[in-house]
């Protein structure tokens, strides 16, 4: 017969921020490029009217997130390739 030691798994769990917004802010500082694998965008609704409109929500969160993060990371690469010219 089994004992129960009162021990039991520890989930840890690993997963890592890209990009910390807040609000219109964006947080690029304590990322670095080989931190950069495995991420997933992520968008929450506070919608609770139904499953559908959460994932259409969702879709439109995540899809204007994407545009702000592109914009903002052409504007960086752009920046730093001048800043190589020099």
């Amino acid at each position: 017969k089994a004992r129960d030691n009162g021990r039991r798994p520890t989930y840890l769990d690993d997963s890592k921020a890209l990009v910390t917004m807040d609000g219109e802010d964006i947080d690029w500082s304590g990322h670095v490029e080989k931190d950069a694998q495995n991420f997933a965008m992520m968008a929450y609704s506070s919608s609770n009217s139904g499953s559908d409109n959460e994932v259409q929500s969702c879709f439109k969160k995540c899809a204007e997130s994407y545009a702000r993060l592109k914009k903002l990371y052409d504007e960086q690469r752009d920046k730093l390739g001048d800043a190589n010219v020099e």
